[in-house]
């Protein structure tokens, strides 16, 4: 609910439980757009630490990926993990150097 509209409301207790309820909608309907995000969020996390043979399922879970057959073979690249270390490699490089200048000539 917007704050322009409990402007000159009396706070009684229905009132109290449908903004309540407004509430708790909204929080389960923002939960519900913000999961796909969080789950390729912990698939990116997962490839970065080198578990590459990771999927997410359509339950909305990430499982493993198993092989069907003993002989299969499973070969991957990681596209993450290098990247990740190339960035963190290059920030490593850089040294700060605080800079201060005066503001005035003056002692």
């Amino acid at each position: 609910m917007a704050k322009g509209k409990l402007k000159g409301k009396k706070l009684t207790q229905p009132f109290m439980e449908d903004v309540v309820n407004d509430v708790l909608a909204d929080f389960a309907e923002r939960q519900k757009m913000r999961r796909p995000y969080e789950l390729s969020w912990q698939l990116n996390m997962n490839f970065i630490m080198g578990n590459q043979y990771c999927t997410v399922s359509p339950r909305g879970a990430i499982e493993q990926e198993e092989k069907y057959y003993f002989w299969q073979e499973k070969q991957v690249f990681n596209h993450i993990a290098p990247i990740v270390e190339t960035r963190l490699a290059r920030l490593n490089r850089v040294r700060p150097r605080p800079v201060a200048r005066p503001f005035s000539g003056s002692d």
